[in-house]
Formats: C-alpha cells, sequence, structure tokens
C-alpha cells in the first residue's frame, strides 16, 4: 500500500496537536504555582487513601497503554487508506489524553490536599509518555505500510 499524497501534512498536524498536549503540561504547571499559594493543605486520612489511589491509576496508565494502543491498530486486510489515516489518528489522540491522566490526577492532589510535590511528579510521569509516544515519522511510516506491528 502506498503513501498518500498529503501524508506529510497529516502527520505534521498530528505532531502540533501533541505538542499542544506538552504545552497544556507547562500551563497546569503554572496554574499550580499561581493557586497553591490560596490553597491551605489540609491533614486528613483520606488523602492518603486519595492519593494512593491516583498513583494506582496512573501505574496503570503506564503497565496498559502499549497494549491498549496494540488493540487500537489492529489492522485488518479490508482497511483503505483513509480507514488507516483515521484510525491512527484517533489512536494517536486516544494516547495522548491518556499520557496526560496522571497529570490530570496530579492537579487534583493539590486541589484536594495541596500536594504540590505529587503533582510535579505526576506530571513528570505524564511529559515521560508523552515523549515516548510523541509521533514519529518512521513509526508512522511502518505502520502504513505493514511492515511492522505497532
Amino acid at each position: 500500500m502506498s503513501l498518500p499524497n498529503d501524508f506529510q501534512r497529516i502527520f505534521q498536524k498530528t505532531r502540533y496537536i501533541y505538542l499542544g498536549f506538552i504545552l497544556s503540561l507547562v500551563i497546569y504547571i503554572i496554574v499550580v504555582e499561581l493557586i497553591s499559594s490560596r490553597i491551605q493543605p489540609i491533614q486528613i486520612s483520606q488523602l492518603t487513601t486519595i492519593r494512593l489511589v491516583i498513583y494506582g491509576i496512573s501505574v496503570l496508565v503506564v503497565l496498559s497503554l502499549k497494549s491498549l494502543r496494540s488493540e487500537l491498530l489492529r489492522k485488518s486486510p479490508k482497511d483503505n487508506v483513509s480507514v488507516r489515516i483515521r484510525k491512527f489518528n484517533i489512536t494517536l489522540l486516544i494516547t495522548a489524553v491518556i499520557c496526560e491522566l496522571p497529570a490530570y490526577l496530579g492537579l487534583v492532589i493539590v486541589l484536594i490536599g495541596g500536594a504540590k510535590r505529587d503533582f510535579y511528579f505526576l506530571c513528570g510521569l505524564s511529559f515521560i509518555l508523552l515523549f515516548l509516544y510523541f509521533p514519529r515519522y518512521s513509526i508512522w511510516e511502518d505502520w502504513f505500510k505493514d511492515r511492522q506491528n505497532p
């Protein structure tokens, strides 16, 4: 299967979307710094439980992301060019949202209990995940041409 003429344009658009997700992490950091001085840290026993649940969800995200992507990118011989491009774009967008989930959850920890350190750790995890799954042309090309599995 040959690559469509607008393949490069579609690829660049997807990269810009990913850069937008990375920029949103920077915006979360700014928001946390702006609101953290106004939030009084609370000392409740449920905060520890909430933190453990959030860290557990973040670990699940890391462990399940590759298998989820493999399932979403499963190829069918009857897929035409437009179906493959759409499938790949949707998978990359879902991946980006899931990669940001630890940062979202870290923001929740800050809003509930003012724990900035947890937020920065989870935001860093989101940044690493976004970097690992950042769209690379060679991966797109290989997947599209059936030379490798995701």
